[in-house]
């Protein structure tokens, strides 16, 4: 009620104008920011700019509201504005070092905050916020400094571990960096995103399991929270778990937005296939892979997935144009020319089959399903190398473990022979 009795003197101070109207104005938006209107606080500041440009406090209060509101461009505008009247205002460095580090512009971002930490060296926020942009900047180990001066200036702990953990998993100090997000947990643990920054460390690291769990406690603390339907749909496909896989990265592939987020929905199509792959849906898998295709069409991955699921229902045409085409993309790739080899045979087109399961061979020797007995693959259509979505990850075996030494390579023209036979 104190407020709203407020706003009301100040909008009638307003409304008569006179020389203190820009402060009337500021005033105005000031109130309606306390109590949360963020709208109209923003049009408050705008007539106050627009009454009288040189008024710093309310280009310095436009600058943090449309920050807020995600209009950093604008946002960055009014705080070089602000700058040009005071350069000694460590609040303008530190607010526009903020805006660009949103704005992924680092750089400048860095630039701005180092002078703000020099003129606020005690300030536990401004050490915070350099350390985010020097992460930005790959600078891991300044990043790591000013992370932990922001501690012992009386940070929060739990952020501040979180954010380590951000740069020693930047650094593929997988242990580290869950360690740290286990201590952020520890101090806070209903705060899903800090299950998320674990789950995703532990899901780059392989450890599929702890992501699993990681992704699947964050959604009970927010649940419907698409990037972790997403990424736990893709961890479930990787464990082979297959309908649950589809159930999830079904559920998030609408929620995911197609300008920020194009990257993660051709990364769910692409799972969603390899599920429907698992499940032997070739057409639905060939469906969701094509989706995939058209946002990431030099994406190997998809089109060598796509390709296995075509060649499984019997498109053979169709599954040798995109096995050609991952062989394009990836020279060396043994598992798509050994496929391919298949769909020749089939065609009974041998010299061709015969140069791909050799070339695939020299390829990739220590795999012993790659050697084939050619006198008795028979009316053998296809062998699966691997389950789907692990061709690209396949670990490679000794030879020596696997492949009896007399084996020899031989020649392009016997294994055309032997084929034909």
């Amino acid at each position: 009620k104190k407020y709203e009795n407020a706003l009301d003197d100040f909008k009638r101070a307003a409304s008569v104008g006179g020389a203190n109207l820009v402060e009337y104005l500021f005033h105005v938006g000031h109130t309606y920011a306390i109590v949360g209107e963020q709208t109209h606080s923003i049009i408050a500041y705008r007539k106050a700019v627009m009454t009288d440009s040189t008024h710093k406090e309310s280009l310095i209060k436009l600058g943090r509201a449309l920050h807020l509101t995600g209009e950093f461009n604008q946002a960055a505008n009014m705080m070089s504005s602000a700058l040009t009247m005071d350069r000694e205002n460590p609040e303008i460095y530190h607010v526009r070092g903020c805006i660009f580090r949103d704005m992924m512009d680092f750089e400048r971002s860095l630039k701005d905050l180092s002078v703000a930490v020099r003129m606020l060296p005690d300030v536990k926020e401004v050490s915070f916020h350099l350390g985010q942009a020097q992460l930005g900047l790959k600078m891991y180990e300044e990043a790591h400094k000013a992370f932990d001066r922001a501690l012992k200036l009386g940070f929060s702990l739990s952020e501040v571990q979180n954010w380590k953990g951000m740069v020693y998993q930047a650094q593929r100090e997988w242990e580290d960096a869950d360690s740290c997000y286990t201590v952020a947990i520890g101090e806070d643990p209903e705060e899903p995103k800090y299950f998320f920054n674990r789950g995703m460390c532990a899901k780059l690291a392989g450890n599929l399991h702890q992501a699993l769990e990681d992704f699947t406690e964050g959604l009970l603390y927010d649940p419907g929270c698409v990037e972790y339907l997403h990424n736990r749909g893709v961890v479930l496909a990787k464990l082979h778990r297959y309908r649950g896989a589809l159930a999830d990265l079904v559920a998030s592939q609408g929620g995911l937005d197609p300008e920020d987020d194009e990257e993660a929905i051709a990364e769910g199509w692409y799972y969603i296939g390899v599920a429907h792959n698992g499940l032997e849906h070739w057409g639905q898998a060939v469906e969701a892979l094509t989706k995939g295709f058209m946002i990431r069409p030099t994406y190997a991955q998809i089109v060598h997935e796509r390709a296995k699921a075509l060649q499984n229902s019997g498109f053979l045409d169709e599954a040798m144009t995109d096995f050609t085409e991952v062989i394009r993309l990836q020279p060396d790739n043994s598992n798509a020319l050994f496929r391919r080899g298949f769909i020749w045979k089939e065609k009974k087109i041998y010299e061709k089959a015969a140069e791909d399961f050799e070339a695939a061979k020299a390829l990739n020797s220590v795999n012993p399903v790659i050697w084939l007995d050619y006198n008795s693959i028979g009316n053998l259509k296809i062998i699966e190398l691997q389950r789907p979505g692990e061709e690209e990850e396949s670990e490679k075996i000794k030879m020596d473990d696997v492949v009896n030494k007399k084996n020899v390579k031989i020649s392009h023209e016997n294994a055309s022979e032997l084929l034909a036979i």
